[in-house]
């Protein structure tokens, strides 16, 4: 039950995956914030590209899956890495509708018609269309030397109730960090992602 649940999660929360298609979400709270938050989000689909580390983890346990990266280039370039367990980097490259694997010296681009997972990594933080989200403003915190403007986020999906952070740098206005718990049947899901390197100078090219 658990590991379906990580593996449901970590595709629609965590890995970059088109949202379903179906009514604009509602969002409930504050109109100010409301349109703060939806500036952070403009802002984050406007870079040119960016980084991104992910880790996982699940009540007390150990991580369940190993830290990723993942690298963005608009429109629509996107490559994640992993370690593969073996001393090596295992990952994923997606270039427009092309779709690449690769990991422990092998690389495999998948067959036409293939779709590959998810069409925009900025969508990944957007929470589903069809949601009702609950937004609301807390205060400022420091994120690795960078001063954050902390806002909320709360709704339900299929997988469970899911509550994000979000940390806004106050200078540039990007999201610096998304924290989301989703908890189901008493278990709590926890995910951090760190943004950095927004308009950087990042190349993606077919690994093989």
């Amino acid at each position: 039950m658990v590991r379906c649940m990580c593996v449901v999660l970590a595709i629609s929360l965590v890995l970059p995956t088109a949202m379903s298609a179906g009514p604009a979400a509602t969002i409930r709270g504050d109109p100010q914030v409301i349109a703060e938050v939806q500036a952070a989000q403009t802002k984050f689909n406007s870079a040119k590209s960016w980084r991104s580390s992910r880790t996982m983890s699940i009540a007390a346990q150990s991580a369940l899956m190993p830290p990723m990266t993942t690298e963005f280039v608009a429109p629509d370039r996107t490559r994640m890495t992993w370690a593969d367990g073996r001393g090596g980097t295992a990952g994923q490259v997606r270039i427009g509708s092309d779709f690449w694997s690769f990991g422990s010296g092998a690389c495999m681009k998948s067959a036409p018609g293939i779709r590959p997972p998810g069409p925009d990594a900025r969508e990944a933080v957007q929470g589903p269309a069809d949601a009702t989200i609950e937004v609301a403003k807390g205060g400022r915190e420091t994120v690795e030397g960078m001063v954050t403007q902390v806002y909320t986020r709360a709704y339900a999906m299929s997988e469970g109730q899911v509550r994000q952070k979000l940390f806004v740098v106050v200078d540039s206005g990007y999201f610096r960090r998304i924290e989301t718990a989703v908890a189901r049947d008493g278990v709590t899901l926890s995910i951090t992602m760190d943004y950095v390197d927004y308009d950087s100078p990042i190349t993606i090219n077919p690994p093989c």
